[in-house]
């Protein structure tokens, strides 16, 4: 090999080696999580999304990716904002009627923050509240002080609630490892999210 080209050959690898650092898959995990186990009802097959989120365009984000997440896995969900497009905190009437007017049998929140994991405690399922008080608690929490750092891994807290029973069947702690952006993150984890909820059975397609 002569050595001119044996130099943009190399050229070549290294050029290829930016490329694919620059497009890495940021990735998502579920390390802490509970599930309830009195929970005797069938799996969830209409989700109300209810996305918490510093602003209401990152919220609407979030809700249209989690949305798109769930359809992939074959679950039908909608986003609160097309029903509640309110920026102020959505009251507990405004969000029971909601989910009436729109025959969901399934509710799931997510407090969208950006927190460097190690400095958070584990899950502690026997505190959970009652679905309106949770929301409440992450709108109040998403809406303090915070900043996104791409050089920090972030959790983001979600909880599955079956409307009827106003039941918590599920509450995780997901990690997402050093996001490029806003929104890469919010789709590593709406995808991590919806597949989880599938595999475990807990949410599934609509019976023909």
């Amino acid at each position: 090999m002569s050595q001119a080209r044996g130099n943009w050959l190399l050229v070549g690898l290294l050029a290829l080696g930016v490329v694919a650092g620059c497009s890495r898959k940021t990735e998502t995990t579920v390390p802490q999580s509970w599930r309830s186990t009195s929970y005797q009802g069938p799996a969830l097959q209409k989700l109300l999304i209810i996305g918490v989120g510093k602003t209401h365009e990152r919220r609407v984000l979030f809700e249209d990716a989690l949305v798109d997440a769930f359809a992939s896995e074959g679950v039908v969900a909608e986003a609160s904002w097309r029903s509640l497009p309110k920026v102020d905190p959505l009251s507990a009437e405004e969000l029971r009627n909601t989910i009436v007017a729109g025959g969901f049998d399934g509710a799931l929140l997510t407090r969208l923050v950006e927190v460097d994991v190690r400095k958070e405690t584990g899950v502690d399922p026997l505190s959970a509240s009652p679905m309106y008080t949770t929301y409440r608690e992450h709108y109040d929490q998403a809406h303090g002080p915070s900043s996104f750092d791409p050089n920090s891994d972030y959790r983001f807290e979600t909880s599955l609630f079956a409307v009827e029973a106003d039941q918590l069947l599920w509450v995780g702690r997901s990690v997402t490892v050093n996001p490029t952006s806003v929104s890469d993150g919010i789709d590593s984890l709406t995808r991590t999210v919806a597949r989880t909820l599938k595999r475990e059975g807990l949410v599934s397609s609509a019976t023909p």
